[in-house]
């Protein structure tokens, strides 16, 4: 259909170009094991060796690691932790979100008090916490990540949810005697869901900020190489091979601006008033 998303999306340079980016870091992502055989973590060659030198096409790190295989066993690690991390917070965010605008009153006001306590934290503060007391590992970043991203999306879905509430095919549902948990399954959380296809975009960024935060303090998972562990490493070494840190970061850039274009892409076309307009 000439008026159909996928048409639109396909017009829009914004969401191609971020959709574009993504693919072509998911592709490098899966193709690792292909393009960079062996473990990242072994020993390639000598160290501080410069990008070209001894067919290192990035170069190698203090240690002697190779660059390249790095960053493409890095991508596989920013991808499952940005991507889980927002997994998990869009899943309590709706949750919370959804009973909270539906059942309004005690129920509403315990779940958004409970929200705005989440909210006050310091997210990367409670993260780092978090992870000392479960130990450096993929899946408790996941989880410590996860649990400081969901008030803002619990936020949005309350603001649809209350709206629709109120609307006509929700009460006629209502009326029929239809439950709880099918009206909410049915009518509630589908039509609430496109801001948070908007707001995924933001937490799957926030999550591959803060696992290189947290890699790059130490605190990312040890049988890893991620983007953020690796910036961390060339950190003795930037007199005199900045570019062991300087070619990561700048991964980590490109996957956040992918990110960012393709959220400012979906916000455009799943925005009526901006979509009309």
């Amino acid at each position: 259909m000439r008026d159909g998303f996928l048409h639109r999306f396909l017009r829009h340079p914004a969401a191609l170009a971020g959709a574009s980016i993504l693919g072509l870091i998911a592709l490098a992502a899966l193709l690792a094991g292909v393009l960079a055989p062996g473990s990242p973590q072994a020993i390639a060659g000598s160290p501080f060796l410069w990008p070209g030198e001894e067919g290192h096409w990035l170069g190698t790190d203090v240690l002697g690691r190779d660059i390249l295989a790095g960053l493409l066993f890095g991508a596989r690690v920013s991808l499952l932790v940005g991507l889980g991390a927002a997994g998990l917070s869009i899943l309590l965010g709706v949750v919370t979100g959804t009973v909270a605008g539906y059942y309004r009153g005690r129920v509403d006001d315990a779940l958004m008090r409970l929200t705005e306590a989440v909210q006050t934290m310091p997210s990367l503060v409670f993260t780092i916490v978090v992870v000392v007391v479960a130990g450096p590992s993929l899946p408790s970043i996941v989880l410590a990540i996860g649990l400081t991203g969901w008030p803002q999306v619990a936020r949005l879905v309350r603001a649809e949810a209350l709206r629709l509430r109120q609307a006509e095919f929700v009460q006629a549902a209502i009326a029929s005697g239809l439950g709880d948990a099918a009206i909410l399954a049915r009518h509630v959380v589908p039509n609430a869901i496109s801001p948070v296809v908007v707001a995924a975009s933001i937490l799957v960024a926030h999550a591959i900020l803060t696992e290189a935060s947290l890699a790059f303090l130490g605190l990312g998972d040890p049988n890893a190489v991620s983007w953020g562990s690796m910036i961390g490493t060339a950190r003795e070494a930037l007199r005199s091979g900045w570019y062991m840190a300087a070619i990561p970061g700048l991964a980590i850039c490109v996957a956040v601006l992918g990110i960012s274009l393709l959220g400012s892409g979906l916000n455009d076309l799943l925005n009526p008033r901006l979509r009309d307009g």
